[in-house]
């Protein structure tokens, strides 16, 4: 991905980047992998979800999981062991799993971004 981010980088992976200003979603749909963009400001909380919670203790490959969530396309999911799911203004939920979880929380919290 060549376009440039906005502000500094504060972490980015395969799947996902984000900096003071936006999140970056990678693999959000199936077609061409594409990503989408959100403003920090349209996040109104997120969650960091063990894999014990999920069924089977999988985390979902690619789709809706079992609370209706959306969860980004991200073939290294197998490996993770927890995702982020970010809910927006409007309601809508997603879902990614970075290979650092527990660092991409705490970058959020730092970004005033409330954990539910």
């Amino acid at each position: 991905m060549s376009r440039k981010l906005s502000s500094r980088v504060l972490y980015q992976d395969r799947t996902v980047a984000l900096t003071e200003e936006t999140l970056v979603l990678r693999g959000f749909t199936k077609v061409l992998g594409r990503a989408r963009r959100i403003q920090i400001d349209q996040i109104t909380s997120f969650r960091l979800r063990p894999q014990s919670e999920f069924p089977n203790g999988q985390l979902p490959k690619w789709g809706i999981d079992d609370r209706n969530v959306w969860y980004t396309r991200d073939s290294r999911r197998w490996r993770r062991q927890s995702a982020i799911e970010v809910t927006f203004i409007n309601g809508e939920t997603v879902g990614f799993s970075p290979a650092h979880a527990n660092r991409f929380q705490e970058l959020l919290l730092q970004l005033g971004v409330k954990e539910e």
